[in-house]
């Protein structure tokens, strides 16, 4: 097992967002967290991440607390932020020589970026290309995307982030999470893939959430 999870709740201080959870991921496995906003889905990345420390529970990575296996942790955001004078390539020279990165020139064709603009010209749309090419980039045991689909076109959303997270997910182990259903069903025919309902393990979803979804918390 690469990454295991048990019984994790996570949160800021005493306010315990979402949780307990447990599950186990293999390399290649693509884990989903779907649900609508403010239901903990941020907070549970972050928690996988490592960004956060879990209120309760463990994060395990190749067996030990995945805290001291943080450099194998690719994670983007779901805020656009980007170094804003760096230029597009030189962006990504960095994010390949933290974390043994290749193929630059393959991730600015994928996405469709020019490498010698610089990154405080780009709209909000092409930044978030430029997150995706840097998964691209990067070289980790797993990678952690938080809503890829937020500022892109619907062509993008729907054709684009779908190819990148399939080449991604035969490096390593991949979670993403999602509000959008086309990102779900656009995702689900890859090998490999689970399903975790956010809404269900969320402990500040409104209560009209959890009675349209049948939400077992109360």
């Amino acid at each position: 097992m690469l990454l295991e999870v048990r019984d994790l709740v996570a949160g800021y201080g005493d306010l315990e967002v979402i949780g307990p959870l447990s599950f186990g991921l293999n390399d290649g496995d693509i884990l989903v967290v779907y649900g609508p906003n403010g239901v903990g889905k941020s907070t549970l990345l972050k928690t996988l991440a490592t960004i956060l420390k879990p209120l309760r529970g463990s994060v395990l990575l190749m067996g030990e607390d995945a805290v001291k296996h943080r450099e194998q942790i690719f994670y983007v955001p779901e805020s656009i932020t980007l170094p804003e004078r760096l230029k597009v390539r030189d962006y990504l020279n960095v994010v390949s020589l933290l974390y043994n990165g290749e193929e630059i020139d393959e991730a600015l064709k994928i996405v469709s970026l020019p490498g010698d603009v610089r990154v405080n010209t780009l709209s909000q749309g092409l930044r978030r290309r430029l997150q995706l090419a840097s998964v691209f980039v990067a070289r980790a045991r797993v990678y952690i995307i938080d809503d890829p689909t937020v500022g892109l076109d619907d062509y993008a959303a729907e054709h684009l982030v779908p190819s990148i997270l399939g080449e991604v997910a035969k490096r390593g182990t991949l979670i993403v999470s999602t509000k959008e259903r086309r990102l779900t069903e656009a995702v689900g025919v890859l090998k490999n893939v689970k399903m975790l309902n956010a809404l269900e393990y969320s402990r500040v979803a409104r209560p009209s959430e959890r009675m349209l979804n049948g939400s077992r918390h109360t």
